[in-house]
């Protein structure tokens, strides 16, 4: 017997609000939902697996049983720091859930609290190298005392400090990718 699985993505969050979330059930892509939207997919009864993407990023992959009626999941942006979850966990980027019901998740409805193995007290590496090049920079215009020669010369070793720690953090994000 067929049934169907409501994919509903919630209007509200900033992340991502242009963009459109591909639904992937059971590793085939079908179709795409976009913030407000609703998507039935038509599906044999049984077990399915179904997960987000957008970009190189995703959701963690779910997987429910499919009877006579339909099952209906949540989608949003997630709440995981879009740069932890893109260096560390991309399959963290989107939140997904089952919901009880299209208007719960229409109307705002709970998110369950499932965790996004964010570590504790992480900044986003590429935010602490822009705050660390600009702390460099004040300290070069102040034990300087001014003048352009100085502001150049700090400058160039802030915009040194931060392209060698981007590249850096860079190769180490590869190395734990496994690429």
């Amino acid at each position: 017997m067929a049934s169907e699985i409501i994919v509903v993505r919630g209007a509200g969050g900033w992340r991502d609000r242009a963009k459109g979330y591909d639904v992937v059930v059971d590793g085939v892509v079908r179709g795409e939902v976009r913030a407000g939207q609703t998507l039935s997919i038509p599906v044999a009864s049984g077990p399915h697996t179904i997960r987000m993407e957008v970009s190189w990023t995703s959701s963690a992959t779910l997987t429910a049983v499919v009877g006579d009626g339909p099952v209906v999941f949540g989608c949003s942006s997630g709440r995981t720091d879009p740069l932890t979850a893109v260096e560390e966990h991309p399959d963290s980027y989107v939140d997904i859930w089952r919901a009880a019901s299209v208007e719960e998740v229409q109307a705002g409805g709970p998110i369950p609290l499932v965790s996004t193995r964010r570590r504790a007290g992480s900044l986003p590496v590429l935010a602490l190298v822009w705050l660390l090049g600009l702390i460099l920079f004040g300290v070069g215009l102040l034990a300087g005392g001014g003048g352009w020669q100085t502001v150049v010369k700090t400058a160039g070793l802030a915009m040194f400090v931060f392209a060698s720690w981007t590249v850096a953090g860079y190769r180490g994000w590869l190395k734990r990718r496994g690429r």
